[in-house]
C-alpha cells in the first residue's frame, strides 16, 4: 500500500492520549482508549498488506513474521532490560520478583494473559507494575499469529465483497461476544485477545471495503464527505479521551474510539487530515509512537515509587520530555537499524532473526526466573529490613480457625476455645487484619472470639456496598443475626470506615474504583448520597443490636500512613540512602492522616454516644498530639503491613483497649 502520513499522525494522537492518562492529567480520564486506536489501525494496515501480497502471490508467512519480529521485539527487549535495572535499584524484593515475572510475560508475548490473571488495569496495584502496558503488545502479537492464516483462507474465496462481508460479520460477532463476557468477566473482556479481535477485524473490513487507492477523489461531494468523516472521527476520539470512564470498559463505550478511528482512516486526504495529522510534527510523533509507548510507563512508575507520592505538574513535564528523548533515541538507534534485514540473504535471515530473538528471550527469561525463584534478590536490602518483611508475611498468612456458618461468607474463631465466644467481631479486611494481634492477646487473657467478615464491604445491616456499578455486598444482616444468637457477651464492629465514608482512596491510589453505599439496591450518584446511606447504616446497625444484654463496641477507623510501608521501607539503598528512604516514606502528615478519618470517627463517636455504646478511639492511640506524623513503628516494628491495614504489632496495640471494653 502507499504510505499515508495521516495514519502516522493518528498514531501520535493515540499515544499522546495514553501518555496523558498515565501521567494523571486531569480531564483526560479516557486517554487509555488510545490503545483501541492502535488496535483498529493495526487491523487496517496488516490486512491491507497481507491481502495485497496474497493477491500478487508474493506473500510469505515466514517473511511476515520476520518483519514483525524485527519491527517490535528489539525495542521491547531493551525496555525490558532497562526496567529490570530500574527495578533492581528501586524496588523491594516482592515488587522486584513481580516485575521479573511480568518481564517473562512480556518477552513471551503473553502479558495480557499474565496481567489478566493478576488484577485489573485500573486498580492501585498498577503503580507497582512497570511493564503493565505491554498487555496491549501481547494482544497485537497474538493477532499477528492468527490473522495471516485467516486471510490466506479468505483469499481462496476470490471475491472481495465476500471477504469483506466475512470480516464485517467477524466484527459484529466479536463485538457481541465482548459484550456478553463484559458483565461477568470484565477483566477478560479488557485483556484477552478474543474479546479485542473485533477491533482488528473492523480495521481489516475497512481495508477491503474502502482501500486507500480508491479513497482519493477530487469531486466536491467526495471532498466534503472525506472532510466530514475525518472531523467526526477525531471528535469521537477526543470525546472518548475526555469522557469515557474506566468502569465497564471496553463495553459499548469502546465503539467510540473504534468508529472514530475508522472514520479518520476513511477520511483520506482532506484539509483537516493534512493540517492536523499530516504535518511534520504529528508524523514524526507517530513514527516514534511505538518507542514512546514502550518507554513512558516504566519512567512514570519509577518516578512514583522514588517519590512515594503523586506527580507534580513539573514532574509530569519532565517525565514527558524524558519519555520523548528516550523514544527518539530508541527509534533511531534500535527500531530503525533492526528493522532492516540483518543479513544479505533470505536464507540466512530466516535463521539469524529467530536465533537472535530466541537467544534474547532465553537470556531474559532465565535471568528473570532466577530473580523470581530467589525472592526478588533480597540480598539487595539490609538484614534488619528482610526480617521485617518475613514478619509481615507471617501477618498476612495468619488464619484463624475456620467456621462453617450457614448464610455467612467468612467466619473463623480466634483466642481461646470456648463454646460461646466472648466477642463477635464483624467487619471488612481491616477487622480481619486484627486477628493475629488479637489471637495472641486473647489467649493470654483466656478470652475467645469469632470473626465474621466481608472484604471491602460496609459492615451494616440492609446497606449494599458497590465498587462503582458492581455490587460487592448485600449487607451484614445475617452476620448480626448470628452474633445476637451466639451467646457472646459483646459484639464489636470495625472496618475501613474512612474509605466507606469518602468513597475514594488517597495518594497515588486515588484512581481506584469508587466505593458506594446503597439502600434498596439504588446506587448513589454522589458522595453526599452515599454518606447519607452510611449514616443510616450505622444507625440501623446499632439499633438492630440494641435491646439485648450484649456489650456493643465500635472500633474507630485507622488513620492511614499514606504510603505502602513495607514496599517503601524495604527498598534497596543503591541510589537512595536511609534518610531518603525514610523521607520519601513520609506519606501523610498527622494532619493529612486525620483528615481522612476525623469526620467519620466523629460521626461514629456521636452515634455510639447517643446509644450508650462503647467507642474505641484509634486516632488518639496512633496519632498522639504534638507529633508531625502518626506512629508507624513501635519498638522498631512496623505497625502497618501495607498502606492501610495494621500489622500484628499494630493490632496488638488495639487489643488491650478491646479487652478492657470487654471487662
Amino acid at each position: 500500500m502507499n504510505y499515508r502520513r495521516d495514519l502516522d499522525g493518528l498514531r501520535a494522537v493515540a499515544v499522546l492520549g495514553v501518555l496523558a492518562f498515565h501521567l494523571g492529567i486531569p480531564n483526560l480520564k479516557g486517554g487509555f482508549t488510545g490503545v483501541d486506536v492502535f488496535f483498529v489501525l493495526s487491523g487496517y494496515l496488516i490486512t491491507t498488506i497481507i491481502h495485497g501480497q496474497l493477491n500478487e502471490k508474493r506473500f510469505s508467512i515466514i517473511n511476515f513474521y520476520l518483519r514483525r519480529a524485527r519491527r517490535l521485539l528489539p525495542a521491547l527487549f531493551v525496555v525490558v532490560a532497562f526496567t529490570l535495572l530500574g527495578a533492581f535499584l528501586l524496588f523491594g524484593p516482592d515488587q522486584y520478583a513481580e516485575t521479573a515475572n511480568s518481564a517473562i510475560y512480556a518477552v513471551l508475548s503473553v502479558s495480557n494473559i499474565g496481567f489478566w490473571l493478576e488484577a485489573g488495569y485500573f486498580d492501585a496495584a498498577k503503580f507497582s507494575k512497570p511493564l503493565l502496558h505491554t498487555w496491549s503488545l501481547g494482544v497485537e502479537e497474538q493477532f499477528y499469529l492468527v490473522w495471516p492464516a485467516l486471510m490466506s483462507i479468505l483469499v481462496l474465496l476470490r471475491n472481495r465483497l465476500l471477504i469483506s462481508a466475512t470480516l464485517i460479520a467477524l466484527t459484529v460477532l466479536g463485538f457481541a461476544l465482548m459484550l456478553a463476557v463484559q458483565t461477568n468477566l470484565p477483566s477478560a473482556a479488557f485483556y484477552l485477545s478474543p474479546f479485542r479481535a473485533w477491533q482488528f477485524a473492523a480495521g481489516g473490513a475497512l481495508a477491503l471495503v474502502f482501500p486507500s487507492d480508491r479513497m482519493v477523489s477530487k469531486s466536491v461531494a467526495s471532498t466534503l464527505l472525506s472532510t466530514t468523516a475525518t472531523a467526526v472521527g477525531l471528535l469521537l476520539i477526543c470525546v472518548t479521551f475526555l469522557n469515557v470512564p474506566e468502569d465497564g470498559y471496553p463495553g459499548k463505550n469502546s465503539l467510540l474510539p473504534t468508529v472514530g478511528t475508522l472514520l479518520v482512516i476513511a477520511g483520506h486526504q482532506n484539509i483537516i487530515s493534512r493540517v492536523l495529522l499530516s504535518n511534520p510534527l504529528s508524523v514524526y510523533l507517530g513514527r516514534i509512537s511505538y518507542s514512546l509507548y514502550l518507554w513512558h510507563w516504566p519512567l512514570i512508575v519509577f518516578a512514583l515509587n522514588y517519590n512515594a507520592r503523586p506527580l507534580s505538574g513539573t514532574e509530569m513535564v519532565a517525565i514527558s520530555a524524558t519519555s520523548l528523548l528516550a523514544a527518539v533515541a530508541s527509534y533511531h538507534l534500535i527500531e530503525t537499524p533492526f528493522r532492516k534485514p540483518w543479513t544479505d540473504s533470505i536464507e540466512q535471515e530466516r535463521f539469524a532473526v529467530p536465533a537472535g530473538i530466541l537467544a534474547s528471550v532465553a537470556v531474559i527469561s532465565v535471568l528473570c526466573a532466577h530473580i523470581w525463584a530467589n525472592g526478588g534478590w533480597s540480598f539487595r536490602i539490609p538484614a534488619d529490613q528482610e526480617k521485617q518483611i518475613e514478619a509481615l508475611k507471617g501477618d498476612v498468612s495468619f488464619r484463624c480457625r475456620p467456621l462453617n456458618l450457614e448464610g455467612i461468607r467468612n467466619a473463623c474463631a480466634f483466642g481461646s476455645q470456648k463454646s460461646n465466644p466472648d466477642v463477635v467481631l464483624i467487619g471488612d479486611s481491616h477487622a480481619q487484619a486484627l486477628m493475629k494481634g488479637l489471637d495472641n492477646a486473647f489467649k493470654r487473657e483466656r478470652l475467645s472470639g469469632v470473626l465474621l467478615w466481608q472484604t471491602g464491604s460496609a459492615p451494616f445491616v440492609d446497606i449494599q456496598t458497590y465498587d462503582n456499578q458492581k455490587r460487592r455486598s448485600n449487607g451484614f444482616t445475617r452476620e448480626y443475626e448470628w452474633a445476637k444468637e451466639s451467646g457472646a457477651s459483646a459484639v464489636a464492629v470495625h472496618a475501613r470506615f474512612s474509605l466507606l465514608w469518602l468513597s475514594q482512596r488517597d495518594g497515588i491510589e486515588n484512581k481506584d474504583r469508587r466505593k458506594w453505599l446503597a439502600k434498596n439496591g439504588v446506587v448513589p450518584t454522589s458522595i453526599a448520597e452515599s454518606q447519607a446511606n452510611f449514616r443510616s447504616g450505622i444507625g440501623m446497625t446499632l439499633d438492630f443490636l440494641a435491646g439485648g444484654n450484649q456489650e456493643i463496641i465500635v472500633i474507630g477507623s485507622v488513620p492511614p500512613p499514606g504510603v505502602h510501608m513495607p514496599t517503601c521501607l524495604t527498598r534497596p539503598r543503591y541510589i537512595m540512602n536511609q534518610e531518603k528512604i525514610l523521607t520519601t516514606c513520609g506519606g501523610n502528615t498527622r494532619t493529612e492522616s486525620l483528615k481522612r478519618t476525623s469526620d467519620v470517627n466523629m460521626l461514629l463517636q456521636t452515634e455510639t454516644h447517643k446509644r450508650g455504646v462503647t467507642f474505641i478511639d484509634v486516632e488518639s492511640l496512633l496519632c498522639p498530639e504534638g507529633q508531625y506524623r502518626c506512629n508507624r513503628y513501635d519498638n522498631g516494628q512496623m505497625i502497618f503491613r501495607d498502606d492501610d491495614h495494621l500489622s500484628a504489632k499494630g493490632a496488638s496495640l488495639i487489643a488491650p483497649l478491646l479487652i478492657e471494653a470487654l471487662r
